[in-house]
């Protein structure tokens, strides 16, 4: 019978603070094991930092691949992301190989098998969110200011 891929869960802005014992997929993560799943649920520094004006999707981005998916990577897993907005915006930029067909060109097990998208724009390779919305910010989103406990710094 074939091992079953992890399910990496990365949340949205304003979800899960770090250091919360309490995640905003508590109620999947059951249905999930019930299922024979293993998951793990990433956690985003910007969702309650330090320092709320040092906050990116770059930054988020490298948090979540170092701390969450790498590793799993390097225990040779299979792995399906799960992505909710901002996790998924922070995860558009990854610049190492980690779909499984090119870690297996690379002699390397495990990989990511899909990125599920839970998120209102998806915006194509090379393009921004600011282009796919027009050019302009929704008025909700103020540049460069704290936004409950994070800036808003589009890249």
């Amino acid at each position: 019978m074939p091992t079953k891929p992890t399910i990496l869960l990365v949340p949205g802005a304003f979800t899960t603070p770090i250091d919360s014992k309490k995640t905003c997929y508590d109620e999947l993560l059951t249905h999930l094991h019930k299922a024979g799943y293993s998951t793990v649920v990433a956690r985003l520094p910007s969702a309650a930092p330090a320092d709320p004006t040092n906050c990116s999707a770059a930054q988020d981005g490298a948090y979540v691949m170092d701390n969450y998916l790498l590793p799993l990577l390097d225990q040779g897993k299979d792995v399906i992301v799960f992505a909710h907005s901002f996790g998924a915006t922070s995860l558009g930029g990854a610049e190492q190989p980690v779909a499984k067909a090119q870690r297996a060109a690379q002699g390397e097990h495990g990989g990511v098998l899909g990125l599920v998208y839970i998120s209102f724009a998806f915006v194509s390779e090379g393009d921004s969110q600011l282009a796919y919305l027009g050019g302009q910010w929704p008025p909700f989103c103020k540049v460069d200011t704290v936004c409950g406990t994070m800036v808003f710094q589009p890249y």
